[in-house]
């Protein structure tokens, strides 16, 4: 009966007869499959054919040795080749985020060229805004030099109006102090002529004279009232002897033209020109100092419809010029008063 052997690598039966045929080689009842021999022989640089005994303790290290070798091997290889795909993405990597920084920066870079020239373009403008407006200060300075020089000529032109205004200032006064005075002299007469009137009248009514006996009763009735304390009165009967128009009232009425009270003053006046009666000019002349507005309008209308002179006289202005006015009157009067009046 043929011996069964075991192969110490791989545990497979080993016929007897492949121990010499097939060149498998053992000891004992342990041996190598041709197999696991050829194995070992291409990895381990060849056995010999022929049978070499060995121990198991030797052939089992061998086997280790060589199992690990294959183990390391192949953990290499499989390092190598992680390493070289991580070598390749990182390559990739690399290479994307270089072309991804490089059309950024070509961006950027073209970013800045287009900001630079339009800083260099506002800078341009910049420049001859500033030119411009150099040369416009400059202009404005001029200006400036020659509105200097005319404002102090200005000054001096102001100091030598305000001087002279100080002197007019003087004048004005000394003539409102005489005006003042022309008018408490003008009240004063005024009163003293009403005074004066009253005891005409008083004597009058005590003793009628001839001229005044020739009136009718009715108007030496109104004559009478013209003497009356209330104004009212007074003036209603001038308003009714207005209507007769006769120049011998004429005496009675111009006293009239100083009544205390302005309304009989004013129709005094203007019935002066309704009648025509030129023997009142130089006293209508008188009443164009009265202090009533409306009492001066009446007399210089009067006046204009009696002489047909027109004089620069203005009721409503200032005190002065009622007084330059009046002046003109006056001077007028004593010029032609006799020749007006027989020319009558």
């Amino acid at each position: 009966m043929a011996q069964l052997f075991f192969c110490t690598l791989c545990d497979q039966s080993i016929p007897e007869a492949d121990l010499v045929s097939f060149g498998a080689q053992g000891e004992g009842d342990r041996a190598v499959c041709p197999s696991c021999l050829e194995m070992v022989q291409s990895e381990g640089g060849g056995v010999s054919k022929t049978y070499v005994p060995v121990s198991v303790a030797a052939l089992s290290l061998s086997l280790l040795s060589l199992l690990a070798s294959y183990l390391i091997w192949k953990d290499f290889h499989r390092a190598e080749k992680n390493i070289l795909e991580s070598q390749e993405r990182f390559a990739s990597q690399v290479s994307g985020q270089l072309e991804s920084r490089s059309k950024s920066l070509a961006e950027s870079l073209l970013q800045y060229q287009n900001s630079r020239a339009l800083l260099e373009t506002q800078l341009e403008r910049a420049r001859n805004s500033m030119d411009t407006l150099r040369e416009d200060g400059q202009n404005r300075f001029e200006s400036l030099d020659s509105s200097i020089e005319a404002l102090a000529d200005t000054t001096m032109e102001l100091e030598s109006i305000l001087s002279r205004l100080s002197r007019m200032e003087g004048t004005v006064s000394v003539v409102e102090d005489r005006q003042q005075a022309h008018r408490s002299i003008q009240e004063n007469l005024r009163d003293e002529l009403a005074r004066l009137s009253s005891q005409i009248a008083r004597l009058e009514e005590a003793a009628p004279d001839q001229e005044e006996s020739s009136f009718s009763p009715e108007i030496s009735a109104l004559l009478r009232k013209l003497q009356d304390d209330d104004p009212e009165v007074r003036y209603g009967a001038l308003e009714k002897l207005s209507a007769f128009q006769d120049p011998r009232l004429l005496p009675h009425l111009f006293p009239l033209l100083a009544d205390p009270y302005e309304f009989t003053r004013f129709l005094t006046a203007h019935t002066f020109g309704d009648w025509n009666a030129r023997p009142s000019v130089p006293h209508l002349i008188e009443a164009l100092l009265d202090e009533i507005a409306f009492v001066r309008e009446a007399a210089v209308r009067s006046l204009r419809r009696l002489t047909g002179q027109n004089f620069d006289y203005d009721h409503t202005g200032k005190e002065s010029e009622i007084q330059a006015g009046y002046q003109q009157w006056k001077s007028w009067w004593e010029s032609n008063g006799e020749r007006f009046l027989a020319d009558s």
